[in-house]
């Protein structure tokens, strides 16, 4: 029997490698579904962390070293910046990190401004900025 006699009798559409059956279609919707999901707790995760930093992590000043990359968000009212920043430890040596942090359109750090951050004791590179940049006195 033909494959073009097996589609006029079958009621599965035929394509060039097989049969498209409602199996094929449901694990694509798992699997996406599925990623999504994940996706969506590890920003959960991320938001969650970032909380604990600002309400228990200790407060520092840090210097804004380079901005990498910027991105405007709600509507053009504010900006997403990458920063690398130098925060100064209570050892005296100062650590080189990377943050993302939002700033007003119309306040945009530079390098060399400071900026008031909040860090996780035993992991300082868990670090979340806490308020606005100011130009370095």
């Amino acid at each position: 029997m033909s494959a073009i006699t097996m589609a006029k009798t079958s009621h599965v559409r035929y394509v060039a490698h097989g049969p498209i059956g409602g199996g094929t279609v449901a694990v694509a919707v798992v699997l996406i579904g599925s990623a999504l999901a994940f996706c969506a707790l590890g920003y959960a995760v991320a938001a969650l962390r970032r909380r604990q930093v600002l309400r228990f992590g200790v407060t520092a000043t840090a210097v804004i070293d380079e901005i990498t990359s910027q991105r405007v968000i709600a509507g053009g009212e504010a900006i997403r910046a990458d920063l690398s920043l130098i925060l100064p430890l209570p050892d005296g040596t100062d650590l080189a990190t990377y943050t993302t942090a939002v700033f007003p359109t119309d306040d945009l750090p530079e390098p060399g401004w400071t900026v008031l951050v909040r860090y996780w004791p035993s992991n300082p590179h868990r670090i979340a900025v806490d308020m606005a940049a100011a130009p370095l006195d």
